[in-house]
């Protein structure tokens, strides 16, 4: 049981060291950092394709692909152009579909919608109609539309394989993508920012800019703070470092809203 607790805390940080080198790819790539011959971004998604399909394939606790599910959005170092969208980002969501396609067939069960089915779908619907007045929302219905089916059986297929786990593994879950978000800052302030290192107003990680990184680390932080205030010792003073670099990040940032909810 203890080592299954240990691999359940260390493995949602070793899909954010996976997903930030797959971002350092992508996000090198597309500014120009390392200048190479060949694309090392088609190389980047296709291989974080090959691990999801792997865990997919051999894992049937879908607790275990939570960490998967919320790095995948960060790994993206450029703006993706839904009117062009790169091979490698299609290859990569194949693999991922064909995973789903073998978990369901090798790992056989009830099919559940999940307690918050309804409450998600209304949600999502909300969303939906509320960019309804939008031309980019026009000339993207179809996309939308399918992106909003998507996260519905995504959610779906996590808790029809779902087994019980400790609240804390999701903190450290957490604390991962909070860790990812913070490597993909620091790399930015040392290769992009450099002379004017930690005193910029603006961040593009591609994926996101200053208040979706603030919104990230802000939803990050409590699920940390409990881990410290259930430690003691080494790893609280850990705990409690990460909280401080997590709210320098913030800080650094000059969000004003942020810091009112942090205050």
């Amino acid at each position: 049981m203890k080592k299954n607790v240990f691999f359940n805390s260390i493995y949602s940080y070793v899909i954010a060291i996976i997903a930030f080198v797959v971002w350092l790819c992508s996000f090198s790539y597309n500014n120009e950092i390392i200048k190479i011959n060949f694309d090392i971004e088609m190389i980047g998604f296709i291989f974080y394709g090959i691990v999801v399909f792997l865990i997919l394939t051999f894992v049937r606790d879908t607790f275990y692909y939570v960490p998967l599910l919320i790095c995948t959005p960060l790994l993206f170092g450029s703006k993706i152009d839904l009117n062009d969208i790169d091979l490698s980002i299609m290859i990569m969501c194949g693999l991922v579909l064909l995973g789903i396609i073998v978990h369901i067939i090798r790992f056989r069960t009830t099919f559940k919608l999940g307690k918050f089915f309804i409450s998600l779908f209304i949600l999502l619907i909300s969303v939906f109609f509320g960019g309804i007045n939008k031309m980019e929302f026009i000339d993207h219905f179809l996309i939308i539309g399918l992106g909003v089916i998507i996260i519905l059986i995504i959610y779906s297929f996590i808790c029809s394989y779902l087994e019980t786990h400790k609240f804390y593994e999701v903190c450290h879950i957490m604390l991962s993508l909070g860790l990812l978000v913070l490597l993909q800052f620091v790399f930015h302030e040392i290769f992009v920012s450099k002379e004017n290192m930690f005193l910029i107003k603006y961040v593009n990680l591609g994926w996101a800019n200053n208040k979706d990184i603030v919104l990230v680390l802000l939803f990050v932080i409590p699920f940390v703070m409990y881990l410290s205030y259930n430690t003691y010792g080494l790893v609280n003073f850990v705990y409690i470092l990460f909280i401080f670099l997590l709210s320098l990040v913030v800080v650094f940032l000059y969000d004003k809203y942020a810091l009112l909810l942090m205050g």
